[in-house]
């Protein structure tokens, strides 16, 4: 049987009885289960907040506290940083980085509540530079025709999944889970409703199409992965403008299709590299701080969904990695 994969935002929440649940959420995360071994789900968020939980004197300083001790231990809560430039109080994600909230389609009802992702498709940016051979203009027309057909398959999903009729739904529709569906009777189709849901167009590899692109040095690879993920971006912009859909530019974590297109593609290219990396991750940068803060631009960009995650050691001060870390667009840090 296949373990639900659940996730919980939390953190913002000055109530007595909000304090008590979250509090101990933490405590029993601490303590692990079984023989003491940490609970992979469901996956805690700790939404964080200036005013509420980030310096001292806030209401909830204390369970922030609590937190940075049971992610050393547990790696567990991640960290949502609600003050981001492009975050609300609100925001919510998912243990992969998924991130619900802009609603193009209906902006009275922004933010994640009864929203979700209804599909996403990523695109290999690794075989297109190989295939590119350093031909920068050809690189980013084959990427312009990549970003059209994900829209394009996406478009084909979410036109038959809007013919389905909500009784096919008995849970989502039927029990008014999915924003809208109080207004379904049993046999209206859904599509009126999914208009709620994004469309994700992914990527993955960006670390190794940088090396392959083989820049002069690493500001002129770093400025192209921002030239590249920031042209994927006004392309989602502009089907949002146009259509009036809910798409997002996601970094995409799906690991199982990064090890299969790094072997395809080994065998098609003759490549040297053992692994792809998911979405924008720069893992050739080898000091941990640096590889997050160096990540932390590309966030804001990828609206459908982002993660960075920093490696941890019982000497690192934590908090203070935090402090430094709001300074930066990121959205949303994990621990290993």
């Amino acid at each position: 049987a296949r373990v639900p994969e659940s996730t919980i935002n939390y953190g913002l929440d000055t109530s007595l009885e909000g304090r008590m649940v979250m509090e101990n959420l933490l405590k029993a995360t601490m303590a692990g289960i079984g023989q003491g071994t940490s609970a992979p789900f469901p996956v805690q968020i700790l939404r964080l907040k200036k005013g509420i939980n980030l310096e001292p004197g806030d209401p909830n300083y204390d369970l922030y506290q609590l937190a940075l001790q049971v992610i050393q231990k547990r790696r567990m809560p991640y960290l949502a940083f609600a003050d981001a430039p492009y975050n609300q109080e609100d925001v919510a994600y998912f243990g992969n980085g998924i991130r619900v909230y802009e609603n193009v389609h209906d902006p009275l009802h922004q933010g994640p509540a009864k929203r979700g992702m209804l599909a996403y498709t990523s695109i290999n940016l690794v075989r297109i530079a190989l295939r590119a051979k350093g031909d920068m203009e050809w690189f980013f027309e084959e990427l312009d025709r990549k970003l059209e057909l994900v829209q394009k398959e996406l478009m084909e999903r979410y036109t038959i999944l809007s013919q389905i009729k909500a009784y096919y739904y008995p849970f989502l529709m039927g029990q008014h889970v999915w924003l809208g569906s109080e207004k379904l009777e049993s046999a209206d189709p859904v599509g009126a409703v999914l208009k709620e849901g994004i469309l994700g167009i992914g990527f993955i590899g960006l670390d190794q199409c940088l090396e392959t692109m083989q820049m002069k040095d690493e500001e002129s690879a770093y400025n192209l992965g921002i030239s590249i993920v920031s042209h994927m971006r006004r392309f989602v912009d502009s089907l949002n403008a146009s259509q009036e859909l809910n798409y997002a530019l996601i970094s995409s974590m799906d690991k199982e299709a990064c090890e299969r297109l790094c072997e395809l593609d080994r065998k098609a290219f003759k490549h040297h590299f053992d692994h792809y990396d998911p979405g924008f991750c720069l893992s050739h940068v080898t000091d941990p701080i640096k590889r997050v803060q160096a990540e932390a631009l590309f966030h804001e960009f990828c609206s459908g969904g982002h993660i960075s995650c920093l490696e941890l050691d019982a000497k690192m001060d934590l908090e203070a990695v935090v402090k430094a870390l709001r300074e930066t667009p990121i959205g949303l840090l994990s621990f290993k």
